[in-house]
């Protein structure tokens, strides 16, 4: 918890070696400071989420035409 709360994540995991744009995303959200911090919306236009939006908009529109 400590290690969150002054900004500090272990990203020595295999999983982040294949995951560069994640890792990216995950470093910009948990910023220490504030001003420098990642928002949602500049969130939701890194690479890792917008190289799946236009499938994940089509995805969100046809679950929501079945209702």
């Amino acid at each position: 918890e400590q290690r969150i709360v002054h900004g500090y994540v272990d990203f020595s995991g295999n999983i982040w070696d294949f995951l560069p744009a994640a890792r990216s995303l995950v470093k910009g959200l948990l910023r220490y400071n504030y001003e420098t911090r990642s928002t949602i919306a500049m969130a939701l236009e890194t690479q890792w989420i917008d190289c799946d939006l236009e499938d994940l908009e089509k995805a969100y529109r046809e679950r929501i035409s079945l209702n």
